[in-house]
C-alpha cells in the first residue's frame, strides 16, 4: 500500500503491464477464465465496499489495480485474440484485395510482403496478411495495391516450403496469403508524383511517407558514407539492420553491445539534445522547447519505422515534457510505465516484442540504480579542484559510471539472456566503455551525413572521419567478441534456479527502489 501511494499511476501501469504479458502466453480459453474471474472479484469487492463502506483510500486504490488488470486482459481479447479468430474464418482460396506496408523478402522466383487485406470476395475487412508470391514479379512497394486470387493459410502452415512465422518476426500478422498464379494479379502502382499533402490524405499515404523518408534517408547516407559504412551507419542512425552482415549483427551480440544498433534513449537523448543545446542558444524559452523537441520526436519515430525502442524513449520524453508542463516535477519510474502501457494500448502486438522488453527493462535499471551510482562517484568541485584536476578526474568517472549502468542492465536482462539467449556476455563492460563514446561519435557523424551529403568539403571530411570511427569500431568489435571468454553458456540445469533466485532478489530490490524517493 506504501508504494501504491507514493506511485500509484506506477504501479497501475506495472499490473496492466505484468497481465498483458501474462495474458499473451496464455490459451484463448485460459484468458477469458481469467477475465471473468478477475471481473467477478472486480463486482464483488464494489459490492462489500458499498455494503460496509470500507476506508475510501485502501479500498479505492484496490479497485484501480483490478480495473488495470481487467483492461490488460480485455485489450489483449479484443485486439490480439479477436482479429485472429476473425481472419481465420477466410482460409481457403479467395479474391483479395491488398495494400504493400512492408516488404519482407524480393527475389527473381519469389517474393513476400506484409500487407493489409481490405476487401475478401467483395466484402470490406481489414486483415493483416503476410502476402507470398510463388513466381517472379515486378517488385512492389510500399503503397502499392493489388486484387489477385489467393489462398489463405494460418501463420503457422507451411506455404511453398516455409511457414508464415518463418518469413516474417511481425507478430500482427493473422493469416498468410499464397498467389500461385502470376495472371491473377492486378497491380495498381501508388502515384508516387503526388504533392505531400495529396500523399498524406491518400489511403496508406502515411506508410508511404515513412517509407520514402527512410529511403531517401538511407540514399543520402549511402551517398556520403559509402555502401559498407552507409550500412552500419543507418543500423546506428534508422535501426535498419538489413544491410549489415550477420556475423556483424552477431559480434554486437557476443560483445554485449547490440543495444547500439537499437534507436533508443541514447540516440534519442544525442539527436534531440543537440537541437535543444541549439535552441538554448537562441534563447527559446522551455515550454516552446518542449513542444518543438516533440515535433523533433515524432520525426525521429517516423525515421525508425516506429520501432517498439525508439517509442518507449520517445514516449517516456512526451510523459515527461507534459508532466513539466503541467507541474514542473517528474517521475522517471511513472514515466517509463505509463511509456510502454501507451504503447501497448496503441499497438497491441508490440507484447510479443523482445526487443521492447528488453528496452524497458535495461531503461528501467538505469533510472532506478544508476542515480545511487552516480552519488556514489561523486563529481570534484569547483572549491576543491582546478579545471586540470576536474578534467582529469572526468575520464575514470565516466568509465566508472557507464560500468555501473552495464551491470545495473545486465542484473535486468539476465532472466531475458538465460530465456531467449541461453548464453550472457562477460564482455559487456569494458565494450561498453570503449565503443559508447565511438558510437556516439558515429551516430553524430551519421546525422552530419544525412544532412550534408550535398556539400562537398564537408561530406569528405565526414566520409573520411566516419570510415575511420567505423573501422576502428568493427575492429574492436571483432576482437571483443573473439575472446573465448565473451560468453559464458546459461545452458547449465542449475542455471535454471540461478535465474530464478536472482531475479527473485533483483524484484525485491525494484520494489525498495522504487517505494522510495529516486
Amino acid at each position: 500500500m506504501e508504494l501504491f501511494k507514493r506511485r500509484p499511476l506506477c504501479v497501475c501501469c506495472g499490473l496492466f503491464l505484468l497481465f498483458s504479458y501474462i495474458s499473451a502466453k496464455l490459451m484463448p480459453a485460459d484468458k477469458i477464465f481469467l477475465l471473468i474471474g478477475v471481473l467477478a472479484i472486480f463486482i464483488l469487492l464494489a459490492i462489500v465496499g458499498r455494503i460496509f463502506r470500507l476506508e475510501k483510500y485502501g479500498f479505492f486504490s484496490l479497485l484501480m489495480c483490478l480495473l488495470f488488470i481487467l483492461g490488460a486482459l480485455a485489450n489483449n481479447l479484443l485486439r490480439v485474440e479477436l482479429p485472429k479468430t476473425q481472419a481465420e474464418k477466410y482460409l481457403g482460396e479467395r479474391s483479395a484485395v491488398m495494400n504493400v506496408i512492408e516488404r519482407e523478402h524480393y527475389s527473381s522466383y519469389s517474393s513476400s510482403y506484409v500487407v493489409d487485406v481490405t476487401e475478401i470476395d467483395g466484402e470490406k475487412t481489414s486483415v493483416r496478411a503476410l502476402v507470398v508470391l510463388g513466381f517472379g514479379a515486378e517488385e512492389l512497394s510500399v503503397g502499392d495495391a493489388l486484387r489477385a486470387d489467393v489462398e489463405f493459410y494460418r501463420p503457422d502452415a507451411s506455404v511453398m516450403g516455409q511457414t508464415g512465422y518463418q518469413r516474417t518476426d511481425r507478430e500482427d500478422v493473422t493469416i498468410v496469403a499464397a498467389v500461385y498464379e502470376s495472371d491473377s494479379v492486378a497491380v495498381r502502382r501508388f502515384d508516387r508524383d503526388m504533392s505531400f499533402f495529396g500523399k498524406l490524405f491518400s489511403q496508406n499515404g502515411v506508410s508511404v511517407l515513412i517509407y520514402e523518408l527512410r529511403s531517401s534517408v538511407a540514399a543520402r547516407i549511402d551517398k556520403c558514407l559509402g555502401e559498407s559504412v552507409g550500412a552500419l551507419a543507418n543500423a546506428y542512425l534508422t535501426g535498419d539492420k538489413s544491410d549489415i552482415e550477420v556475423s556483424t549483427v552477431r559480434d554486437y551480440r557476443r560483445s554485449g553491445i547490440s543495444h547500439l544498433f537499437a534507436v533508443s534513449g541514447m540516440h534519442v537523448s544525442i539527436l534531440l539534445g543537440a537541437i535543444e543545446l541549439l535552441l538554448k542558444k537562441l534563447y527559446c524559452r522551455k515550454s516552446l522547447r518542449c513542444v518543438i523537441l516533440s515535433v523533433c520526436a515524432l520525426g525521429l519515430l517516423c525515421l525508425t519505422g516506429f520501432s517498439m525502442s525508439a517509442m518507449r524513449s520517445v514516449f517516456m520524453l512526451f510523459a515527461v515534457y507534459i508532466t513539466f508542463l503541467l507541474s514542473e516535477e517528474n517521475d522517471s519510474p511513472t514515466s517509463l510505465f505509463v511509456a510502454v502501457s501507451v504503447i501497448i494500448l496503441i499497438t497491441p502486438y508490440a507484447i510479443y516484442e523482445l526487443g521492447m522488453w528488453m528496452s524497458f527493462l535495461a531503461t528501467l535499471a538505469v533510472i532506478t540504480f544508476y542515480p545511487l551510482i552516480e552519488r556514489a562517484i561523486p563529481r570534484l568541485s569547483k572549491k576543491k579542484a582546478g579545471r586540470a584536476l576536474r578534467a582529469l578526474y572526468a575520464i575514470p568517472r565516466a568509465c566508472l559510471l557507464t560500468a555501473g549502468g552495464t551491470v545495473a542492465a545486465t542484473m535486468f536482462l539476465l532472466p531475458v539472456s538465460w530465456a531467449i539467449f541461453g548464453e550472457i556476455s562477460l564482455v559487456a563492460i569494458p565494450a561498453n566503455i570503449v565503443m559508447s563514446p565511438l558510437a556516439t561519435v558515429f551516430l553524430i557523424l551519421s546525422a552530419l551525413a544525412a544532412l550534408c551529403c550535398n556539400i562537398p568539403l564537408i561530406s569528405y571530411a565526414i566520409r573520411y572521419l566516419a570510415a575511420g570511427v567505423s573501422s576502428l569500431m568493427t575492429l574492436l568489435v571483432e576482437n571483443f567478441s573473439g575472446l573465448d571468454i565473451a560468453t559464458v553458456s546459461l545452458g547449465y540445469p542449475f542455471a535454471k534456479w540461478l535465474v530464478i533466485v536472482f531475479t527473485a532478489i533483483v524484484a525485491v530490490m525494484l520494489m525498495i527502489r522504487i517505494s522510495r524517493k529516486i
